[in-house]
């Protein structure tokens, strides 16, 4: 049964209830301990799958850094404490490595999943609604099509799954991305996969959650270039938030002004986009400009409390301007508050380097808005917006470098680089190139 609020506790209505006197944060001077499984953990990867890095606010010396890349942060084995997953390259065996929460961190040595062929794509969701964290990836590429591999949770601290399963794709590569989110609102999460076949995009794929998990068939959505879930409209029911292809073309992804489209969720799953947003809709900052990549990263999170899934847009290939000189690919993002009439220009955002309150200066080639996040980094309950430049020239090229934004505001706002964790050998490292999920 679908769980679709009525109109009138929708988003605002919704704020009100929040402010009620329920505890979601630590007590007072109870910072989160460094490198705990808690909320205010920020993962951040590098390209390649070279590296993970750990950190938690105010103590980057107490990082930590692992091998591999797509880092989940969930249970995974139903004990309470946040474990972290992450996939570890091919030269290293593949698979899925499991760092176990211990209360206090995360545990010295990882646990490979067993059972199950998980290469690319990491996700994790509750497919089959048990309260269990279930995981998802692509196998690995070869003649034939691409199948999807379900672990089912929860894993045995040996690595085993409950159950496993199979989909076939019907594509011959891996997809592009993975994402869940309940489309439907029956309390169970859907996968949404995204693919693309050389120059060409392909449509996207919903599959269904149910009582015995996802279904083995497929109902296809629209060609996407990036996606993200949850629910801006407030309506209860988690909506899919795309970045359009151009001409159905992933080539012109890079090219494109850039524009962002929400799919629905409803009892049926996500419909066709309604909403279409651009930098030239109105009060959205900037204008459409070719190359600017509006919606290159996108990232759903409720940053004001008002009950509304809120959408942070990257735009890497943004170019500013100051002393009458133009700065290519500085980036910026874009803030986009969600409300019960579903994702509009209203209200909206942009943060730059160059915004008061952010440390540094935009310069050429940053790409800052390459990846983005919303996330509760203080474990206060509140929503900080995370952003990442792997094209941030710190102390060397292409360092890169990641800033985080309490609720999506400059004030208070901090950076982190590879050279702040200790990290030596930094050139091209471009840090900040993606996040945990």
């Amino acid at each position: 049964m679908s769980v679709r609020l009525p109109f009138a506790l929708r988003c605002a209505s919704v704020a009100a209830l929040l402010t009620a006197p329920l505890v979601l944060a630590p007590a007072a001077g109870a910072a989160p301990k460094a490198g705990s499984a808690l909320p205010g953990d920020i993962v951040v990867t590098a390209p390649g799958g070279d590296y993970v890095s750990v950190l938690t606010k105010g103590d980057p010396a107490a990082h930590r850094e692992l091998p591999g890349a797509r880092p989940v942060v969930r249970d995974l084995d139903g004990d309470g404490r946040k474990d972290l997953a992450v996939q570890r390259d091919n030269e290293d065996g593949g698979g899925v490595a499991v760092y176990w929460g211990t209360g206090s961190g995360y545990a010295a040595k990882p646990t490979l999943v067993s059972g199950a062929t998980l290469d690319s794509g990491l996700t994790a969701g509750d497919f089959d609604g048990d309260g269990h964290v279930d995981l998802i990836a692509a196998g690995p590429e070869g003649p034939g099509d691409v199948r999807l591999t379900v672990a089912y949770g929860p894993l045995t601290r040996a690595g085993a799954p409950a159950r496993t399963a199979k989909l076939n794709t019907k594509e011959t590569f891996a997809p592009d991305e993975i994402v869940s989110g309940d489309f439907n609102g029956d309390g169970r999460s859907d996968v949404v996969t995204e693919h693309s076949f050389e120059e060409a995009g392909h449509p996207s794929q919903l599959w269904t959650g149910s009582a015995k998990g996802l279904g083995t068939t497929s109902r296809e959505l629209a060609i996407a270039g990036a996606m993200a879930a949850g629910d801006v409209d407030g309506d209860g029911v988690d909506d899919l938030v795309i970045r359009a292809v151009p001409d159905g073309l992933v080539e012109e992804l890079d090219f494109d002004h850039g524009t962002v489209q929400v799919l629905y969720g409803s009892e049926t799953g996500p419909g066709k986009p309604v909403s279409t947003i651009t930098q030239n809709t109105k009060g959205v900052p900037g204008v459409n400009e070719d190359g600017d990549a509006f919606g290159a990263s996108l990232a759903v999170g409720d940053v004001d409390g008002d009950g509304c899934a809120d959408v942070a847009v990257g735009v890497p290939g943004e170019a500013l301007r100051r002393g009458g000189k133009n700065l290519d690919d500085a980036g910026s993002v874009v803030l986009l508050k969600g409300s019960w009439k579903g994702l509009t220009g209203e209200g909206a955002t942009a943060v730059t380097q160059d915004s008061k309150g952010v440390p540094g200066v935009s310069e050429a080639g940053d790409e800052f808005g390459s990846a983005v996040s919303l996330r509760d980094i203080a474990a206060n309950g509140r929503t900080s917006l995370v952003v990442g430049a792997p094209g941030e020239d710190t102390d060397s090229k292409d360092s890169g470098a990641v800033w985080v934004l309490p609720k999506g505001a400059t004030s208070g706002a901090w950076a982190v680089n590879p050279g702040d964790l200790g990290r030596t050998g930094n050139e091209e490292a471009r840090f900040g190139a993606g996040f945990g999920r």
